[in-house]
């Protein structure tokens, strides 16, 4: 199975290439990546080719569309069936939402207490032409896709949830260290 890492953002509120920020003396994506369990082949989508030396990179198939655009790229590029995707800001997931998402069968999102995580999330490769829809149609919420997506409930501990902490600005990542 593949993992791929959303860095094609603007980063607008880090003020900088979000995934090269420093998190605990290395590129945040580069504690993104030690996370993610060995059996899963990571790529990094990105224009950006300076995160060539963390992995693979694949540019955007649609360009300029967020997230979604992001997944939709991850689906066409994948020789897989499914594949998981996360933020390059999710730097401190626990091996354990890692092992509940991987070990489902089909489309799984991320749920505590009745609430949706949107990432890291795993997608099906059926999936890529509803998606395409969608992003074509205009319509870019993860939220909004999300709910209409069939997909399993993995349900999460506190501490679980806790380590989907995302890091969007520089404040958010000094106020951790």
């Amino acid at each position: 199975m593949e993992c791929y890492i959303l860095a094609g953002g603007r980063s607008a509120r880090m003020g900088e290439e979000k995934g090269l920020v420093s998190f605990k003396n290395q590129p945040l994506i580069q504690n993104v990546i030690e996370n993610i369990p060995n059996h899963l082949r990571v790529s990094i989508i990105s224009s950006d080719g300076r995160y060539l030396k963390f992995a693979p990179i694949v540019s955007d198939v649609l360009p300029n569309q967020g997230p979604l655009g992001g997944i939709y790229t991850a689906l066409c590029t994948t020789q897989e069936k499914e594949v998981v995707v996360v933020p390059c800001d999710m730097p401190l997931i626990e091996a354990s939402v890692w092992e509940k998402l991987t070990k489902q069968t089909g489309n799984a999102i991320l749920h505590y207490q009745n609430e949706m995580q949107f990432f890291p999330l795993k997608v099906r490769i059926e999936e890529k032409e509803m998606l395409r829809e969608r992003i074509e149609a205009g319509h870019l919420r993860v939220s909004e896709w999300l709910r209409e997506l069939s997909a399993q409930k993995v349900a999460l501990t506190n501490k679980e949830v806790q380590s989907l902490q995302s890091f969007n600005t520089k404040e958010s990542i000094e106020l951790f260290v």
